[in-house]
């Protein structure tokens, strides 16, 4: 009985989960075309996996032009400290975020659910400020919800 009560629970909070990121992907479009103003130069939100994602997507960023580099911002998963520190060396004065990875390494599913409703939430919101004309990303834990957000 405690565990068809634990999967009952599990499936209504991805329920809840998937209602509020439909309800606030419908907010964003709606207020993306009302408050986004062009201005500046081009704006490129360059999103570093963790491992062998961060090598991969700091060797694509090296050769790109420097006006998709000039304003570029760098997006690193809060609990990565050695992408930061690949980063600098790359591009000592780069733009760096920090934000909350959907899913840990040998994290459980039930709390995976919570941490991914808080990256899609601070996804959204980021993505929204910084209204990125190009989002360039790999490596999942990390990229999704930011790939997801970008992408409405």
């Amino acid at each position: 009985m405690e565990m068809g009560f634990v999967f009952f629970f599990a499936f209504q909070l991805v329920q809840l989960v998937v209602l509020i990121t439909m309800m606030s992907m419908v907010l964003l479009l709606v207020f993306r075309k009302v408050v986004r103003p062009k201005k500046g130069g081009f704006k490129t939100l360059i999103v570093l996996g963790s491992g062998g994602h961060t090598t991969e997507m700091l060797s694509i960023a090296s050769s790109l032009p420097i006006t998709l580099i000039a304003e570029a911002t760098f997006l690193i998963a809060s609990t990565d400290k050695m992408s930061e520190i690949k980063l600098r060396q790359k591009f000592p004065n780069a733009t760096v975020m920090k934000t909350p990875r959907a899913r840990e390494v040998k994290q459980s599913w039930i709390t995976s659910v919570f941490t991914t409703l808080v990256a899609s939430l601070h996804a959204m919101w980021f993505v929204f400020m910084m209204q990125p004309d190009l989002v360039l990303c790999n490596g999942p834990g990390t990229c999704v919800p930011i790939a997801y957000s970008a992408y409405f």
